[in-house]
């Protein structure tokens, strides 16, 4: 029986992208560097080898590509965030923002999973959307410490 190979995530491909790009632009400017200066490289290897990476334009797709479902993700540990009795005042600044802000990307978030769970009903329950979750958006104890 032949193996079928297992998919790439789209994530794990643009990150392995983004990767290669930075490793080899970093190796660009220390091969660069040590020869402005007359260093020995030939310790490192292939040069050739080490400085080829994705070309700029495809890795600043791929960079795209990564913060985009990043960002898209990040709900998901805002949720457990404030499952777990954390304010918005944390997880704000948790994320560089202020507790409104927060909250405010939560439920947009949360709006969006409602959104397409409703436009795929039959898909609903494999989304594993769960409507309690606009309720942690409303204030909690650690809301209300100071």
């Amino acid at each position: 029986m032949a193996e079928h190979p297992t998919a790439e995530h789209p994530f794990t491909r643009a990150l392995r992208t983004w990767e290669a790009w930075c490793s080899a632009d970093t190796w660009r400017r220390v091969v660069a560097h040590a020869r402005e200066h007359g260093q020995d490289l030939s310790a490192l290897g292939d040069l050739e080898e080490l400085t080829s990476g994705a070309h700029p334009l495809e890795a600043l797709r791929a960079n795209r590509e990564v913060v985009e479902l990043m960002m898209g993700w990040q709900w998901q540990a805002m949720r457990a965030a404030r499952e777990q009795g954390y304010g918005w005042k944390e997880v704000g600044h948790a994320l560089g923002v202020d507790a409104e802000q927060a909250r405010q990307a939560y439920l947009a978030a949360i709006g969006r999973q409602e959104r397409a769970a409703s436009a795929m009903s039959d898909l609903g329950p494999l989304l594993r959307y769960d409507p309690r979750w606009r309720a942690l958006a409303d204030d909690n104890d650690a809301d209300y410490e100071r």
